[in-house]
């Protein structure tokens, strides 16, 4: 995902100058403040970017939130000047960057939850540690029809992938690509296949000899992860015959339970 342009690093700053100013303004609890918050008519105007139009100095912005909600000494729990600024930013990041409203982004992420990954990700890039944190939650803001889009785009390259088996491929070695089992399979990927990420085809080569360059071989198996469906075309030297215990000693040798299934 693309960087925070100019305008919504701001505004990002703007939040969390106002989040880290609210330690040492308010009685309350830290809670209680980013609650009021997330959910005010203020909220609203960082949501729609106005904001930074407005000539509002951070008392101004107290001022606002006491009129709505009136004044609190509740709660104990306090964070830090730094972990709200990093708050403060990383909300007004994900609402940025993933179209929320503030109060969408505070029922994912409430004050006691979002401190959480302060220490994890604090260092991090802000849209990275945005991105892993809705990653974490398993969080998917893609309408029905682009769902049903990539379901679509998923099946068909399964099919294509399908199709190669018993065809003659040429596998290229990836720049990183180490021998696997005796010096007789490597790593690389097929060219004219994309997995549906625009990604080349993942494939393992068997039976490899030791030229550096490209090498032709049949696709005997595909290799699909159980967990995460990824999938790797089993490519063989000449007309070489590989059983399923075979290949799974090429790629996972000590596991007791495969983590992928083979496909012929």
């Amino acid at each position: 995902m693309k960087p925070l342009d100019s305008l919504q690093q701001k505004l990002c700053q703007l939040q969390a100058r106002i989040f880290e100013a609210s330690v040492d303004h308010y009685a309350c609890s830290s809670a209680v403040f980013i609650r009021r918050f997330m959910n005010s008519e203020l909220a609203l105007t960082f949501d729609d970017m106005s904001y930074l139009l407005m000539a509002n100095t951070v008392s101004d912005v107290f001022t606002m939130l006491d009129e709505q909600y009136g004044t609190s000494s509740y709660g104990n729990l306090r964070y830090s000047q730094e972990v709200m600024y990093w708050i403060g930013y990383i909300y007004r990041c994900l609402c940025l960057k993933h179209s929320l409203s503030s109060r969408k982004v505070y029922r994912l992420f409430n004050s006691q939850q979002i401190a959480r990954y302060y220490p994890a990700y604090h260092t991090y890039d802000i849209v990275q540690a945005a991105e892993r944190m809705l990653e974490d939650i398993g969080y998917d803001n893609r309408t029905v029809e682009q769902r049903s889009v990539e379901v679509m785009r998923r099946l068909l390259y399964e099919d294509d992938a399908r199709s190669l088996i018993g065809q003659t491929v040429t596998v290229y070695r990836t720049a990183t690509s180490d021998m696997l089992l005796n010096d007789s399979a490597f790593e690389g990927y097929l060219a004219e296949l994309k997995t549906p990420q625009g990604e080349p085809q993942p494939a393992l080569y068997v039976g490899a000899g030791q030229s550096d360059g490209p090498l032709q071989g049949k696709v005997a198996a595909i290799l699909k992860e159980r967990k995460t469906g990824r999938q790797t075309l089993v490519v063989c030297a000449d007309d070489d015959q590989y059983s399923d215990w075979e290949i799974r000693c090429f790629v996972d040798p000590d596991s007791q339970i495969p983590s992928f299934k083979i496909i012929k």
